[in-house]
């Protein structure tokens, strides 16, 4: 018994050995030889090509709220656009085309980790498993590309940054350190190997960056005006319950600047130049602002049968649809203006003219393109991430139909605790400027922006010949003019050489000969038109040969000005857009904000009299100041001029300035005989004068005027 119980002992012990002997083999078995086959592979050998994705997906946990996001963009028609964002168009292309080619061929490196307790520690756990909440730092991104067919072509999960990578010594001096790939924890979703792997990967969850920032698309060297518009609509309630609202529009400043080249300075209207001056700086920060508008989420705009209802110039499109059935057109425009409330707009103006008013007032932003756009300022947008960029799931529309007088039935007249308002009460609350606000934008062509439309030359009527005409070269001359001719000396041609030359501007007089003296005063004139006619012809055909390409580059641009604002509207047509406060609040800046008034000048003269001491003002005698001392006269005064002269204790002569400048009394010397060089000298000089005024009238002189010598 007792050796049995040995023998059984022994066999125990020898059990116990050879299981220890087995556990220790499997814990120290080498690793498969099948994962270090893998390394140096690619994950996906099939994936060669970026043309082949249709579809990219990022999913992540935030690591501060906890919260799953996942965020995707897919080719629909040729266009990339964002399904989790109403299929809001993606304009980065550049960073679909990074992240493709980033992962494309991508092969596997370092191997780090085989199982699945590994994940927290490299952070490769997956965001759509359901052990995210556990520890929401040791999550992943994960990465999902599919094509056409929905097929997957890639499927990672990125983790922790394992480091960055070391270059090769001859890659270095090729190589920008802040270009350099890091290293990051990688697995295939679908395997549990980790690998450490170089990667230069931008992975982002953000709206914005999926998106064009320059949301309006505004060169800012081509603004040529800037309106804004600072009313706010108030709703005020009426009867028993206040059950009915009113809306009443608060007008605030209304600016305008303008300018008409870029290189000129921004003009506003109303500046009182004297007293004030325009803030430059403010109105490069609207302009700024203008040129990169940020975005910070979207809203659809109300559709029937997938069609935008309400058009650019606030009209409703025209569904045959809804045509044929007036009831039902009816309570679709109705969804329309609750909708349009819903984000702080509303309908005004009268039957014949439409207008879209704003509960923040509105702004007008003009282009040398001819293209205008409005845009409104609605509500406030309240909240956080989603909330902001897609909306909340308690976001919800009021049920507020349009009543028979005008205003607006609120049925929700009582808060949450069921008190209710006020009906008479008429306080205005005042808005958070730190919020977002609605922006409902729409475009419009304006040829007005353009400038002045090339007027078309007119070439002045050909003037009439008049009956008999006999032109210059066939006019009759007598031997007695030829003789007159020939007399002039030489004296008299130096006179005719020093006639005063003609002001700027004037053609010179046209000289005349005695046959043109003899000619009819109506085809001398015919010859003066036709001449004024040829020069206006020749500059006519130049001006019409410019005229027809200034036309052609005019009609170009509302060519090109019509498409871009067709090209607008339908980027802007399908969206509400929520602008951020920052940028609202600059936009809206108020006349106080771009205004400032001048400092005054220093230095400047004073206008009071230092004194009676003498103090020469210009003026004539006047009580209180010494007129300068006269300059004496040595010269014996003639008789006339003591007979002029004032006599003591008489009173001033009231002659004015004018008189006193006229010429002097003639004297005795004056009266007395001159001789006749002196006579033919005075002649000579009025006859020169009458001459002047013969040739400013363009009058050929007569036989009386010429020189009697």
């Amino acid at each position: 018994m007792q050796e049995t119980t040995k023998t059984l002992g022994f066999v125990g012990v020898a059990v116990a050995f050879v299981g220890a002997a087995v556990a220790s083999h499997f814990v120290n078995k080498p690793r498969s030889s099948s994962d270090f086959e893998l390394v140096g592979k690619p994950f996906y050998e099939t994936f060669d090509s970026t043309e082949q994705a249709k579809t990219l997906e990022v999913s992540a946990v935030d690591p501060e709220t906890g919260t799953l996001k996942r965020f995707s963009v897919s080719e629909q028609d040729g266009l990339w656009r964002i399904p989790s964002h109403y299929n809001y168009p993606a304009e980065a292309a550049s960073r679909l085309a990074e992240t493709g080619s980033s992962v494309m061929g991508l092969n596997r490196q370092t191997l780090v980790g085989r199982q699945k307790d590994d994940y927290k520690r490299f952070g490769v756990i997956d965001p759509l498993g359901d052990d995210v909440f556990d520890d929401p730092e040791a999550v992943g991104k994960r990465i999902q590309l599919k094509d056409g067919d929905d097929e997957t072509l890639v499927d990672f999960i990125i983790g922790k940054e394992a480091g960055e990578t070391v270059l090769a010594e001859t890659d270095r001096p090729f190589q920008n350190d802040a270009e350099a790939p890091k290293n990051y924890y990688v697995r295939r979703a679908d395997e549990q190997q980790t690998y450490s792997v170089p990667l230069k990967l931008d992975l982002s969850t953000r709206f914005a960056d999926w998106i064009n920032p320059d949301l309006l698309q505004i060169d800012p060297q081509n603004l040529v005006e800037i309106k804004i518009n600072n009313y706010s609509i108030e709703e005020r309630g009426s009867g028993p319950f206040g059950q009915v609202r009113e809306l009443f529009k608060q007008q605030g400043d209304e600016i305008k600047v303008t300018r008409i080249d870029p290189a000129d300075p921004w003009i506003l209207e109303g500046l009182n130049d004297e007293i004030e001056s325009l803030k430059i700086p403010q109105i490069t920060s609207v302009v700024n602002v203008l040129d990169n508008m940020a975005l910070a989420g979207v809203r659809p705009r109300f559709k029937f049968n997938d069609q935008i209802l309400l058009t650019p110039e606030l009209g409703l499109a025209k569904i045959p649809e809804l045509e044929k059935a007036p009831r039902e057109k009816s309570q679709v425009v109705g969804q329309l203006q609750r909708e349009l409330m819903a984000k702080g707009f509303n309908f005004g103006g009268t039957q014949e003219k439409l207008e879209l008013v704003s509960e923040f007032g509105e702004l007008e932003v003009g282009t040398s393109a001819g293209v205008r756009y409005r845009i409104h300022v609605g509500t406030t947008v309240e909240g956080e991430g989603d909330a902001i960029e897609i909306g909340s799931p308690n976001e919800t529309k009021p049920e507020t139909p349009e009543n028979s007088n005008g205003g607006l039935e609120d049925e929700s007249s009582t808060d949450g605790d069921g008190d209710n308002s006020d009906p008479e009460s008429t306080e205005v609350v005042e808005e958070d400027e730190s919020l977002n606000r609605y922006v409902f934008l729409r475009v419009e062509f304006d040829p007005t922006l353009l400038g002045e439309k090339p007027a078309k030359p007119v070439l002045p009527p050909k003037p009439v010949q008049p009956e008999g005409y006999v032109p210059p070269a066939d006019a009759p001359t007598t031997p007695n003019d030829v003789g007159a001719e020939n007399e002039v000396d030489g004296d008299a041609e130096d006179k005719q050489n020093d006639q005063a030359e003609p002001e700027d501007g004037e053609s010179p007089p046209t000289p005349t000969t005695k046959a043109e003296e003899k000619r009819d005063p109506k085809f001398i004139a015919f010859d003066l038109d036709l001449d004024a006619y040829e020069k206006a012809e020749v500059e006519f055909e130049l001006k019409a040969s410019q005229f027809e390409d200034e036309l052609k580059q005019y009609n170009e641009k509302i060519e090109s000005g019509n498409n871009l604002v067709k090209e607008l509207n339908e980027r802007f047509g399908e969206w509400y857009y929520v602008i951020s406060a920052s940028n609202l609040k600059t936009l809206q800046s108020t006349r106080l904000d771009l205004v400032e008034v001048k400092a005054p000048p220093t230095g400047a003269p004073s206008t009071a009299a230092e004194g009676a001491g003498g103090v020469d003002t210009g003026l004539p005698n006047l009580e209180g100041f010494k007129k300068p001392p006269e300059t004496l006269n040595t010269e014996p005064k003639t008789g006339a001029e003591e007979m002029s002269e004032p006599k003591e204790g008489s009173e001033p002569s009231e002659e004015t300035d004018d008189e006193a400048k006229k010429e002097p009394a003639p004297t005795s010397e004056d009266a007395a005989p001159k001789p006749d060089d002196e006579t033919t000298n005075e002649t000579s000089t009025t006859e020169e004068k009458a001459d002047d005024k013969n040739m400013d009238d363009k009058k050929p002189p007569t036989k009386d005027d010429e020189p009697n010598c």
